[in-house]
């Protein structure tokens, strides 16, 4: 067999969408990735410390980041689409849900200490919130993909578990009414909608635009 100068030149260039999909995809990781470990130190500090000096400051440049890496993300699967992307864009949604699923623990059992200012609880909804976009916006990199059910009900299994210990506590207990009973409903509340949007999501979206039409 006789070897061409085309033939030889071609295999290179065959191979370079494969590697720079996947430096692309890689890069995306490594964004994310700090993300990710960003995240968790932001939630260990303001959960277990209540360190709440410049954390407006952390969230922007985390968002930031992780922006530049989910874009990265949704340019690897648009032009240099590869088999394993769906495997490990769909880690990275898992990893942030754990992240997701640990921190609203660590909340509850913080709010169940009663110790806690209203700027801590206000922290601690603000962290909610972005760990619940960051996890949202993993699907631009997953294809669009609804989330898996899991998603949904590990989240509710913690919605249950701070169902129990505000009744235990207001019940069982016999705790005086206060005003730390209107922050476990509100958190109580939101995370049961998000958690419900997250399981039914078509149901959700027609509920909320019916909500809408007869409001309006």
């Amino acid at each position: 067999m006789v070897f061409s100068p085309q033939m030889s030149q071609g295999a290179p260039a065959d191979q370079s969408p494969a590697v720079q999909g996947i430096v692309i995809f890689g890069l995306c990781g490594v964004c994310l990735a700090l993300v990710w470990v960003g995240l968790a130190r932001v939630a260990y500090d303001l959960i277990f410390s209540g360190v709440l000096s410049n954390l407006l400051t952390k969230f922007l440049v985390l968002a930031i980041v992780y922006a530049f890496g989910v874009g990265l993300g949704v340019t690897g699967r648009s032009r240099f689409d590869h088999p394993l992307f769906g495997s490990l864009a769909q880690l990275c949604a898992i990893a942030f849900l754990l992240l997701l699923w640990l921190s609203y623990l660590g909340i509850v059992l913080r709010l169940d200490s009663r110790e806690y200012s209203v700027l801590e609880y206000l922290a601690f909804l603000a962290l909610l919130l972005v760990e619940l976009l960051a996890l949202g916006g993993m699907r631009l990199i997953t294809s669009g993909r609804r989330p898996a059910p899991y998603f949904a009900l590990s989240l509710l299994v913690i919605v249950l578990f701070q169902v129990l210990l505000i009744v235990y506590r207001y019940v069982f207990a016999s705790t005086p009414m206060s005003v730390f009973l209107v922050g476990d409903l509100v958190l109580l509340f939101a995370m049961a909608v998000a958690s419900s949007a997250m399981l039914g999501e078509d149901a959700f979206r027609a509920f909320v635009e019916r909500f809408i039409e007869k409001v309006g």
